[in-house]
């Protein structure tokens, strides 16, 4: 086959190819192109819907299990709205004093002591109410600040108790009584009066609750009586002194003794020893704080015996006399005699010999002797001026004659001084 052929039979089988796609094309356009048959209409009939009916509300009320409540307590009362079938049945409820009733949501709280109204508003203004009173809450239990007191025999004391809670409602008065009125007796308004010592218990009691109270009455101290046989007393002597209460049954009879003044050393309960010169307060207290005080004077002899003699030789020296000298000797024989005038106050002795003898006695040599005698002075200045207000006394301190002396200072049981001056050339 030659290449002419050739290229016409591709030319012939281009040419079939184009027309088949030609006829493809116009068949496809023609499909599209028609239309689907219309579907025959249909007519429905419908009816309206009738307007529904609205049933109004025409009561509403507020239903509590009781329209007393405690402080405290929680409740849902119940709502009743007539007719059953109401349209609306949405309702508000409010308390008409929120401190006393407490609305929360639906619940209702009951907050203080009180009084309070409840209204129910249903939403086409139709309303409910009630009353409800909040009563206090029931009384828990009975108490005293102290369980326990001591009173004196005579003392009152009005019990207030504690109540809980504080404003719990009380069914009953509380009533006081007392398990031994022998000791302690209690009126209904809880006054307690002590009568006799011992110990009691008062009950007070209200419906189921009650609560204790310990009573101990005491028979008290009125008087502490201190006996001593002085008040005076010389360096190292004991002093003894004897404690009486008063009554004498009294409950807590115990005395405490303290001392201050000069210093004493206690040997015993009712024994000092005194220690020094000076005034010694002693105080008595008892257990109830009733006390009383005692002073006692403590006298140091040998240096009272000293500002005799001070004293004496400034009397003469006012008097341009010369000074009187000590002399143990003297010293002695003024002691001696000191002693003997507690008992016989004379210039005589108990023996009935001369005062005189006492100086030989001691071995006192002189010319001219003298002896001044005192009794019941104080102190060293009252005992010298009672002897230069006496002449007769007078006349030993300044005599001229008189070069020495001796002096004696002794106390008697009852703590009174006794003086004596003797004088020698």
């Amino acid at each position: 086959m030659s290449q002419k052929t050739a290229r016409v039979i591709i030319t012939i089988l281009s040419v079939l190819i184009i027309l088949l796609l030609i006829i493809v094309i116009i068949a496809a356009r023609q499909t599209r192109m028609t239309p689907p048959p219309e579907p025959t209409p249909e007519i429905i009939e419908s009816t309206p819907e009738p307007t529904p009916e609205i049933i109004e509300v025409r009561s509403i009320r507020i239903i509590l299990a009781s329209d007393e409540v405690v402080k405290g307590a929680k409740f849902q009362p119940e709502i009743i709205i007539q007719p059953e079938n109401a349209t609306d049945k949405f309702y508000e409820i409010h308390s008409d004093d929120e401190s006393v009733l407490q609305v929360q949501g639906r619940l209702m709280i009951a907050i203080d002591v009180g009084t309070a109204k409840l209204t129910a508003t249903a939403s086409n203004g139709v309303i409910g109410t009630v009353t409800v009173t909040v009563l206090p809450p029931a009384l828990e239990s009975l108490s005293f600040i102290d369980d326990e007191i001591t009173l004196s025999i005579g003392d009152t004391l009005t019990l207030v108790p504690n109540i809980t809670p504080s404003d719990a409602q009380l069914e009953e008065e509380i009533e006081y009584s007392s398990d031994n009125e022998n000791v302690a007796t209690v009126t209904e308004l809880g006054m307690v009066t002590a009568v006799g010592a011992g110990s009691a218990t008062i009950t007070a009691k209200a419906g189921e609750v009650n609560a204790e109270f310990r009573v101990t009455v005491i028979v008290p101290v009125r008087y502490i009586n201190i006996i001593m046989n002085r008040r005076v007393y010389s360096v190292g002597n004991q002093a003894e002194f004897t404690i009486q209460v008063d009554p004498p049954n009294a409950t807590n009879a115990e005395v405490r003794v303290e001392y201050s003044g000069a210093s004493v050393t206690p040997t015993g309960d009712t024994t000092f020893i005194c220690n020094a010169p000076g005034e010694v307060s002693l105080t008595f207290t008892a257990e109830n704080s009733t006390s009383t005080s005692i002073t006692i004077t403590v006298h140091d002899l040998q240096a009272l015996a000293d500002e005799v003699h001070r004293l004496t030789n400034i009397e003469r020296a006012n008097l341009g006399l010369s000074q009187l000298g000590r002399n143990q000797a003297l010293t002695q024989t003024a002691l001696v005699r000191a002693n003997e005038i507690v008992t016989f106050f004379s210039h005589t002795r108990p023996n009935g010999s001369e005062c005189f003898t006492a100086f030989e006695e001691n071995n006192v040599q002189y010319r001219h002797a003298g002896e001044n005698l005192a009794a019941g002075q104080r102190s060293p200045a009252e005992a010298v001026q009672s002897w230069m207000d006496s002449p007769g006394h007078r006349e030993n301190i300044v005599n001229i004659n008189f070069g020495q002396m001796g002096v004696g200072v002794v106390m008697d049981n009852d703590g009174r001084l006794y003086w004596t001056q003797t004088f020698t050339d």
